[in-house]
């Protein structure tokens, strides 16, 4: 989520420079937003809402502690999963043959 912001509809617009961070008015779930200014010109501001580590390659550290069989729920689950991820192939539509002639 990157826009491009006049400067005058922010309320800090001619302060904000790049690095600095603005936070959104909550939305009407709750929410708040928090941009980060990536970029700047005389008259407008570019913002990024995305996570700051977005993009990025994560590398995570776990350490299995517990582990259990599949329940009746669990399979089922993981079949309707894989119907949705691997919809039936498509008919194959057959070509008509094609009739070669020698011709001396």
């Amino acid at each position: 989520l990157v826009v491009e912001v006049p400067r005058r509809e922010l309320q800090r617009g001619r302060a904000l420079g790049i690095g600095n961070e603005i936070v959104t008015r909550s939305t009407e779930d709750g929410h708040k937003r928090v941009f980060r200014v990536v970029n700047t010109a005389v008259d407008y501001v570019v913002l990024d809402g995305n996570h700051p580590l977005a993009g990025q390659d994560l590398i995570f550290e776990i350490e299995v502690t517990a582990a259990r069989e599949a329940s009746a729920e669990d399979l089922l689950k993981e079949e309707i999963a894989k119907e949705i991820k691997e919809p039936s192939p498509a008919p194959q539509i057959k070509r008509p043959a094609v009739l070669r002639r020698n011709v001396h």
